[in-house]
């Protein structure tokens, strides 16, 4: 067994506020959730407010293909960060997303470090429908922040690389006055894979090395035994351009560290389906990427017979 897997502890998440059974609880829940939204919503975080955080800074990684550690003036921290750009906001969302910009204090001329603010705010989260039967499935908003805070922290040696920097786990007051829990991580400035798949007339070029980068960027998440969770387009951030891409995996909270007998079935099917699904997407009415694949790629990738005969193989050990 690797020091890598030696190393992934136990997620420990904190203990439940009330029981999802208790049908009282949750209508007090929700009672206070929706007069919090409404705060929120008439007092929302906008473009301008600053936050004060006392940033965990991670080591640089120094491997091949690693992206500069985002830098903080030592003398600054704590530091402050100013909301820039929203990515993602409304209510009924996991998080709240923002750029945020550094203020350096007597950093004259020094170039502003750009990150991103993922903001756990609870009242505009889904929260649980009081006559939903489903509503134990429900997560509470810090639970979200504790397992993907968990999953960074376990996959310090991909940051960098296929996910973000990390930069700590922090809560905030907000204008309506709740307190929210807030990831700070590196900004990949790009557009995600669903917005890329959208686009029409992908160049040739293009679609294959997008295609091949994001099996590479995955095949290096999933070593040690790590799988994402939630492997959708949407998760998936291109940056670069054209001939120098980057493809970076971000929202893993639903990250988990698999058994060995798992991994060895989950590290193939989660390629092959990432492939499958870029590729439904591309424009290849001649096979020509199909036929680069061919060329430059795992055959159980791309072919759907090895894929199975290599399946088959492996759940019979």
């Amino acid at each position: 067994m690797s020091e890598s897997v030696r190393a992934v502890s136990p997620l420990c998440l904190p203990p439940a506020p009330f029981s999802l059974y208790d049908t009282d609880a949750v209508v007090e829940y929700h009672a206070k959730l929706e007069a919090a939204r409404e705060l929120a919503l008439r007092n929302g975080l906008e473009s301008g407010l600053s936050f004060v955080f006392d940033l965990v800074i991670p080591p640089a990684n120094h491997l091949p293909g690693a992206r500069n550690l985002p830098q903080f003036p030592a003398q600054s921290r704590p530091i402050s960060l100013r909301l820039d750009q929203p990515l993602q906001s409304g209510p009924d969302k996991l998080s709240q997303v923002w750029t945020a910009v550094g203020e350096f204090p007597g950093a004259n001329g020094e170039p502003q470090t750009t990150v991103v603010l993922k903001i756990i705010q609870p009242s505009m989260c889904r929260y649980p429908a009081v006559d939903d039967i489903w509503r134990d499935n429900y997560i509470f908003p810090e639970d979200f922040a504790v397992e993907e805070e968990w999953a960074y922290n376990h996959l310090a040696d991909k940051q960098g690389l296929s996910i973000p920097y990390f930069f700590g786990l922090h809560t905030i007051i907000t204008p309506s006055t709740e307190s929210a829990w807030v990831l700070v991580l590196e900004y990949i400035p790009g557009q995600t894979l669903a917005a890329y798949l959208e686009l029409p007339n992908k160049s040739y070029s293009d679609s294959c090395d997008i295609l091949k980068r994001s099996i590479d960027t995955l095949t290096d998440f999933m070593a040690g035994g790590w799988a994402h969770g939630d492997l959708e387009p949407r998760n998936i951030v291109v940056a670069g351009s054209p001939g120098a891409r980057t493809i970076v995996l971000v929202d893993i909270y639903s990250a988990i560290w698999l058994q060995p007998h798992q991994s060895r079935l989950e590290f193939p099917q989660q390629r092959r389906i990432l492939y499958a699904t870029i590729y439904s997407f591309l424009n290849d009415p001649d096979g020509e990427i199909q036929l680069w694949a061919e060329h430059n790629m795992d055959a159980e990738v791309w072919d759907p017979k090895r894929f199975c005969s290599l399946m088959a193989t492996l759940d019979s050990w």
